[in-house]
């Protein structure tokens, strides 16, 4: 049961192959992979009628991170493969040619979703390789997988950007700030210690990590 429910998103998501083995395609809801080896046999999925909400949360989510019609399928060598529609060079592009920020991104999109409700998802720095700007929006990612797919997060981050954007999605009435726990994690020699900081109404930290 916990594997069907329980997912690590590392640091090292997001080295997605030019190409995958049909062979790959998984039975039922799974997890895209340690480094998103799994990614494109997933995706190739959504053409399905059963997983028509699956698909419509992960392309709107995929086009706010620069995803434009993202699809995947069989290439002509019989094996599958990503693409995607590069908005500024109005190109059609392997998933493999993304930034690594993109790439390692699409990665968690497609999981929050793809996961079945109430799952567990535990996602190492989200904000490796993205703009400030977009770490904001990767927090109000998160608030609509809370929300939508009723799914519960644990975060590890050294990114003040998605500490302070708490603040936005509270106050955009996207989550609560019961919804949110924050803990300071610090080393020492007797131990590691773990520290609540609290939240404010407004969805502010009430005190600063100091390590921060």
């Amino acid at each position: 049961k916990l594997l069907n429910k329980v997912f690590l998103l590392s640091s090292n998501r997001g080295k997605i192959p030019s190409q995958a083995p049909a062979s790959e395609v998984p039975a039922g809801h799974s997890w895209v992979g340690p480094e998103g080896e799994r990614l494109i046999p997933i995706l190739s999925l959504l053409v399905s009628p059963a997983y028509e909400e699956t698909r419509r949360h992960i392309f709107n989510w995929s086009e706010k991170f620069g995803f434009m019609k993202l699809s995947a399928g069989f290439s002509h060598s019989g094996q599958l493969k990503g693409e995607y529609r590069e908005p500024l060079l109005n190109t059609t592009l392997n998933l493999a040619l993304a930034s690594q920020g993109s790439r390692q991104i699409l990665s968690i999109i497609t999981q929050l979703f793809w996961s079945l409700p109430d799952s567990l998802i535990m996602i190492e720095e989200p904000e490796i390789s993205l703009h400030p700007e977009q770490q904001i929006e990767v927090v109000r990612l998160f608030a609509n997988a809370i929300r939508e797919n009723k799914q519960q997060l644990i975060i590890s981050t050294h990114s003040h950007f998605l500490l302070l954007a708490l603040g936005i999605v509270v106050q955009e009435g996207l989550l609560e700030p019961d919804d949110i726990g924050i803990y300071h994690i610090n080393k020492t020699k007797e131990g590691t210690e773990a520290k609540t900081v609290n939240l404010s109404k407004r969805g502010f930290l009430l005190g600063w990590p100091p390590s921060f």
